[in-house]
């Protein structure tokens, strides 16, 4: 059963108060507040939490996401496209060509006249349109809805991790590789299928690698900006 943390209560050595007082320190407040245990129970470090910081740190990481997701949508291109000459085929993505998003679990048609069914960032700019405003998409709007809300997650997701790093530095384990495998399971490998953003069908393993490469380029991109970020914040 957990038990609340309390400061541990410690008497100060005759040694080291003799030490102390050899510095300077007169007082018995002035050497209790040098002698400061470093945390409240046993093993477990004091947690500071400085508001300004998290605030600052979701900040540094909204700004990374954004241009992580960006990064993500340029290394999918050069992944589809070295597909392409590796296979010989001239198949084109229609999420990465025309609306300019990553393939979220998107299947490529086997059929050439087969038409590709939309990523799962323009279903959910779909289902926000017809939902709040009772609209439609075209397909040109699909072209603006579809990258605003691909930008918008990664802003979001980079937010978080920012904040989360803030008190909890071993998020960043694997220079972001671990925070973008953690997004790739919760959101393509769960979240997408959950909410019925993806087609009903078997997902190749070859899909399944991509999305993880995606999401670890994702993870890299966003700790590799938002570090510098952070620095000039402080």
């Amino acid at each position: 059963m957990a038990h609340a943390i309390r400061p541990a209560e410690r008497s100060i050595p005759e040694s080291i108060e003799g030490e102390m007082r050899s510095y300077g320190l007169r007082t018995e407040s002035e050497i209790q507040e040098v002698f400061q245990p470093p945390y409240w129970d046993e093993g477990m470090y004091r947690p500071e939490v400085n508001g300004r910081n998290v605030a600052k740190g979701a900040l540094a990481g909204a700004i990374a996401g954004l241009v992580a997701s960006w990064v993500m949508v340029e290394f999918q291109k050069a992944w589809s496209k070295a597909e392409e000459a590796a296979q010989r085929r001239s198949g084109h993505s229609r999420n990465l060509d025309e609306h300019g998003v990553p393939e979220h679990r998107a299947i490529h048609p086997e059929g050439e006249h087969e038409k590709q069914p939309d990523d799962a960032t323009v279903k959910t700019a779909e289902a926000i349109s017809e939902g709040l405003f009772g609209h439609r998409l075209s397909p040109e709007e699909k072209r603006i809805a579809g990258p605003a809300v691909h930008y918008a997650f990664g802003a979001i997701v980079g937010a978080l991790y920012g904040a989360t790093v803030e008190t909890a530095p071993a998020a960043r384990a694997g220079f972001g590789t671990a925070f973008g495998a953690v997004v790739f399971v919760g959101a393509d490998e769960i979240g997408v299928p959950a909410m019925g953003l993806s087609p009903k069908v078997d997902v190749p393993l070859s899909k399944h690698l991509y999305g993880f490469a995606s999401h670890l380029v994702y993870g890299v991109a966003t700790e590799a900006v938002r570090r510098p970020v952070r620095a000039t914040m402080k």
